[in-house]
């Protein structure tokens, strides 16, 4: 009984001593210091797998804190340059006697200008907050590529720009909104900068278990030293300041691909960009899991 006790009390102390770490963590944390770390001693434990997953919670938040000062910084720096712009407009529009309807239309602009742009901006917002995609449905990404090519052809041809699919039936789990935003924002891209007379191809392939979305233009394509950089907010290469758009289009591509477990690649089209996000594939039978895994289109 005495040996009982002992043994009891030992174990009731290092239990404590353990948990007592995690608390002093959370204490710290709780008060500001973001960036510290529960202890882990590397034994495997119940207690050692709390920490690790008490460290995760940790990092997701810090990255998603750290996202919200970086779109604050972006939104002071980048958003006012047009609402300076629409003040002046309207500021010299006020002390006009009567006002032309046309001399409305660039303040106009700049408004809807700022509204895309905060609207990305909440979008961006929502889908990094979200969880994982494990209770998602099946896409198929063929019949998603052909949507948004059914969307966007009109707007090529207006440049004379030919939309082409290579389907392949691919079935990936997700979120069928965000990943048609996803093949639309890819496809605005191309579009905007392929020249005219020239043709955008996608293409749909698998790689290993991953099906693949490519995107490929004969554009001016992108740097080597600026394609890590295209993703973060409101960038803008320095041939393309004076384009359209609030350069959120590729961050809201990065953020759905993180979601959805995918990666992004980025390479030469000789000459162009050629864009593909590789999606993890939902099988659906064992046999679709048993096939060739270097199987490709």
């Amino acid at each position: 009984m005495v040996l009982g006790l002992a043994i009891g009390a030992m174990t009731a102390r290092w239990v404590a001593r353990r948990l007592q770490a995690l608390d002093a963590t959370a204490v710290r944390v709780g008060a500001g210091e973001i960036a510290l770390r529960a202890p882990v001693d590397g034994t495997g434990d119940a207690f050692d797998n709390l920490a690790l997953r008490f460290n995760a919670m940790l990092d997701r938040i810090e990255a998603l804190l750290a996202g919200v000062r970086e779109a604050t910084d972006h939104i002071a720096h980048d958003l006012r340059t047009p609402l300076t712009r629409m003040r002046t407009r309207l500021d010299q529009l006020r002390s006009q006697p009567s006002v032309d309807p046309e001399a409305l239309e660039p303040a106009i602009a700049d408004a809807d200008q700022l509204l895309h742009a905060s609207g990305a901006l909440l979008r961006l917002a929502r889908i990094e907050a979200q969880g994982g995609i494990e209770a998602e449905s099946s896409v198929d990404l063929s019949k998603l590529a052909r949507d948004a090519l059914d969307l966007y052809e009109p707007i090529g041809a207006e440049r004379g720009i030919t939309l082409t699919l290579d389907p392949l039936p691919l079935t990936v789990r997700g979120d069928v909104d965000q990943l048609f935003q996803l093949v639309v924002n890819l496809l605005d891209n191309a579009i905007k900068y392929a020249p005219p007379n020239t043709a955008v191809a996608v293409s749909i392939h698998r790689t290993g278990n991953h099906g693949c979305i490519a995107v490929a233009d004969h554009g001016p394509g992108i740097p080597d030293t600026e394609r890590d950089r295209v993703f973060d907010r409101f960038h803008r290469g320095e041939r393309h300041r004076g384009t359209p758009g609030s350069g959120l289009g590729l961050s809201l591509v990065r953020a759905i691909a993180v979601r959805h477990n995918a990666r992004i690649a980025l390479d030469d089209n000789h000459p162009g960009l050629r864009a593909t996000v590789s999606l993890p594939l939902a099988f659906t039978n064992p046999a679709s899991a048993s096939q060739d895994p270097g199987q490709t289109r």
